[in-house]
C-alpha cells in the first residue's frame, strides 16, 4: 500500500481512468473512491465517465445502487465540472410516461424545474421552438437527454435504442426530441457559417450505436442520416434500420421528413465502420449508406430475419467503391427460398469476384459458396474450392454456411433426426471445406481459416484430424466449432 501512495496523481488518475474504461462499469470506481481520502479525491470526478441503463431498469429488475438518469442529469446540473467527463451514454430505454411503464424513482418536481430551467439557458433556441422544457418538467427521458447532450461536449460514444412510438397528443404529432436535436446540430456542421469556437455538443461523437426498439418493425435510415454528417463519427452499429423497402415515410408515427432527415453525404463522411444487424434496407438504402462514406474500412453485414430479394451486383459494386482502403469485411447473408442475394445479369455474379479487388483486406467472412467454382457448369461433382477469389492481402478467413450450421446445431440436439439424406444432401460442401488447400500458393499472409460457423471439432475424425494438421505445417489455424455433446 505505501507503494501505491507514492504514485503521484496524475498518474493515478490515469489508472482509475484505465480501470473505468475497462468494462464500462462505474461501480469499480466506486469502490476505489473507499481505500482512502486521497483516492476518492482523485477517483470521484471519474463517476460519471460512462453511463448505461442497459439490463438495469426494465419492469423485471431495478438495481438502487444504479444512478437514474434523471438524476445523472442533476448531478451535471449541481457539478458542471463533472460534464466534459462524461465520454460514453448508453439509453437502453427512453421513459416517456410519468413512472408507469418503469420502476425508476422521478426526482422532485422542483428538481425538474431545475433541469428545464438550465434546459431554456443552454437552448434557448430549441426550448422556444419545441416542448423541450416542458418535457423535462414531466420526467421525460427524451428532453433530459438532449439537456445531458447539450452538456457532454467531450462526449465520445452514443448507444440510442429508439422507443417503438413517438410521443402523441390529441390531434398533435411530437417530435421525438433527441433526433431533432441530432439534426439542428448536423445543420451547423454542414454549415459555412462562422464555426463556434467553443466545441458543440457531440462534435467529438467518435462511436453510434443505433437501434430499435420493436423488432417486429424498423427504424427508418433517414432518422440517423444526420449522424453522418457529424464531423468525427468514426463507427456506425446499428440494429433494425430500414428505408421501408425504398417507399415513402408514412407509416413511421410522427414523421416528417424536415424533422429528422437529411440528405446523405456523397463520399464525404469521417465514417470508417459500418455494422448492419438485421437491418430491412432495400438496395438504394445499401448503395447510399455505404456510397456516403469517404474512407471505408470495416463494413459488417449480419442478415437474420429479413425478408425478400436484393442484388448482389450492387453489393459488390457498394464495396468496390472502397476497394482502396476496406480492411475488413463480414457478410453473414440469409439466403433461401425467403431471403436472396441474386445478380442482375443470370451471366455472371460479381459478388464472389470482387473480394479480389480489396487490395488491404485483411480479414474477411464470406458465405462458402462465394468460394466454390463449378468447373462443369452442368455438372455438380465438379464443384471445387477456389481461394484465387481472395485478395493476397488476407490474414483472417471466416466462412459461412447457414445451412451446414443449422444442420451442426439441430443434429447435435437431435442425432437420430439428423442422419442420412439430410447429412448427405451437405456432404459435398463438407468435404470441400475439410479437403480444400488454404494455405498454398496465392495467400501467403494467411494465418486463420474460421470454419466454426458450420463444423463442429471432432479429433475422432480422422479427416478433421489430417486438415488441422496440415494447416498448422503450413502456418494457418483451422478452426472448428466446439461440440455441445
Amino acid at each position: 500500500m505505501d507503494s501505491i501512495n507514492r504514485i503521484p496523481d496524475e498518474i493515478l488518475k490515469e489508472i482509475f481512468i484505465y480501470v473505468t474504461d475497462l468494462d464500462y462499469d462505474y461501480i469499480d470506481i466506486f469502490q476505489v473512491r473507499l481505500v482512502n481520502k486521497r483516492f476518492c479525491k482523485i477517483a470521484t470526478p471519474l463517476r460519471v465517465r460512462h453511463w448505461s441503463d442497459y439490463g438495469y431498469y426494465s419492469p423485471i429488475y431495478t438495481s438502487p445502487s444504479r444512478t437514474t438518469f434523471n438524476r445523472f442529469a442533476l448531478e451535471l446540473l449541481r457539478h458542471p465540472e463533472l460534464r466534459l467527463q462524461v465520454k460514453s451514454v448508453q439509453i437502453d430505454w427512453l421513459r416517456s410516461d410519468d413512472g408507469k411503464e418503469t420502476p425508476r424513482h422521478l426526482i422532485r418536481p422542483e428538481n425538474l424545474a431545475l433541469l428545464a430551467r438550465a434546459a431554456e439557458e443552454t437552448l434557448p433556441d430549441l426550448a422556444s421552438t419545441t416542448d423541450l422544457c416542458d418535457q423535462i418538467r414531466q420526467g421525460s427521458d427524451d428532453g433530459i437527454t438532449v439537456l445531458v447532450l447539450a452538456w457532454t461536449t467531450n462526449l465520445t460514444s452514443l448507444d440510442l435504442t429508439i422507443p417503438s412510438d413517438s410521443r402523441l397528443k390529441v390531434g398533435k404529432d411530437y417530435l421525438m426530441l433527441v433526433l431533432y436535436f441530432t439534426k439542428q446540430l448536423a445543420l451547423r456542421f454542414v454549415s459555412d457559417d462562422p464555426k463556434s469556437t467553443l466545441p458543440l455538443p457531440m462534435e467529438k461523437l467518435h462511436t453510434s450505436i443505433f437501434r430499435y426498439w420493436n423488432f417486429d418493425r424498423e427504424i427508418h435510415v433517414a432518422h440517423l442520416s444526420p449522424f453522418l454528417h457529424f464531423p468525427n463519427l468514426k463507427s456506425l452499429n446499428t440494429l433494425r434500420i430500414g428505408d421501408n423497402r425504398g417507399r415513402d415515410f408514412s407509416y413511421v408515427a410522427g414523421f416528417t421528413e424536415n424533422h429528422y432527415s437529411m440528405p446523405f453525404p456523397e463520399r464525404t463522411s469521417s465514417l470508417e465502420s459500418i455494422f448492419l444487424d438485421d437491418p430491412t434496407l432495400s438496395n438504394a438504402g445499401f448503395s447510399s449508406l455505404l456510397h456516403a462514406c469517404k474512407n471505408l474500412k470495416v463494413f459488417d453485414l449480419q442478415f437474420a430475419s429479413a425478408l425478400g430479394t436484393w442484388s448482389s451486383t450492387m453489393l459488390a459494386r457498394a464495396l468496390g467503391e472502397h476497394a482502396s482502403s476496406l480492411e475488413e469485411v463480414s457478410l453473414s447473408l440469409q439466403d433461401d427460398e425467403d431471403s436472396q442475394w441474386v445478380p442482375d445479369s443470370a451471366d455472371t455474379d460479381e459478388l464472389p469476384e470482387c473480394y479480389r479487388e480489396l487490395k488491404r483486406l485483411k480479414r474477411a467472412g464470406i458465405p462458402m459458396k462465394h468460394l466454390l467454382q463449378r468447373e462443369d457448369e452442368n455438372d455438380s461433382t465438379t464443384t471445387k474450392l477456389n481461394p484465387g477469389r481472395l485478395p493476397e492481402s488476407l490474414e483472417h478467413l471466416t466462412i459461412f454456411h447457414s445451412d451446414l450450421r443449422f444442420v451442426r446445431v439441430q443434429s447435435e440436439s437431435f442425432p437420430d433426426m439428423f442422419k442420412g439424406v439430410i447429412l448427405d444432401t451437405f456432404e459435398s460442401d463438407r468435404k470441400e471445406a475439410l479437403v480444400g488447400d488454404w494455405a498454398r500458393g496465392r495467400l501467403e499472409k494467411l494465418k486463420t481459416v474460421d470454419f466454426s460457423d458450420a463444423l463442429s471439432d471432432d479429433p475422432m475424425v480422422e479427416e478433421i484430424r489430417r486438415v488441422k494438421d496440415l494447416a498448422k505445417e503450413r502456418g494457418v489455424e483451422f478452426i472448428l466449432g466446439k461440440s455441445i455433446r
